[in-house]
């Protein structure tokens, strides 16, 4: 819901809410942030839904992140396994190569409303969230 128009984002048209989060003219800064959020939030909806088993993802968990494939999937829950992740480059630059861990540790996610994916039990991102495509990243400064 835009605050201050009473309009409601959910209604818009995709193209309807990329053009709201490009009007430089008419709305506030705050307001093309909220069509933004609410067309990232369907795309990622979009694409989550078309991830199947053997899909490359990777998952949250504060600044960092964990490669992982899907290996099980129901509407409801996307279950990954780590990946095996090495780093080619000289700490602290990241240069990851991947490859799959048939021992690798499992996690299951479950769909919430917002249609995020979130780590079984989180109450909150920083707890472990879903992202499309492999990648990893360990935060240097910890």
């Amino acid at each position: 819901m835009d605050s201050k128009q009473g309009l409601d984002l959910a209604t818009l048209t995709d193209e309807a809410l990329a053009a709201r989060a490009d009007d430089w003219d008419t709305i506030t800064w705050s307001e093309r942030q909220e069509a933004a959020t609410e067309l990232d939030r369907r795309r990622y909806v979009a694409l989550t839904a078309a991830l199947d088993v053997g899909d490359g993802v990777h998952y949250c968990v504060g600044t960092d992140r964990y490669a992982a494939t899907v290996v099980a999937r129901t509407p409801a829950t996307i279950t990954i396994q780590v990946d095996e992740a090495r780093n080619v480059a000289t700490w602290p630059e990241q240069d990851w190569r991947f490859s799959r861990n048939e021992d690798g540790r499992r996690q299951t996610f479950t769909r919430r409303k917002d249609g995020a994916y979130l780590a079984k039990g989180a109450k909150s991102r920083g707890e472990g969230f879903l992202r499309i495509g492999r990648n990893q990243y360990l935060d240097p400064h910890f």
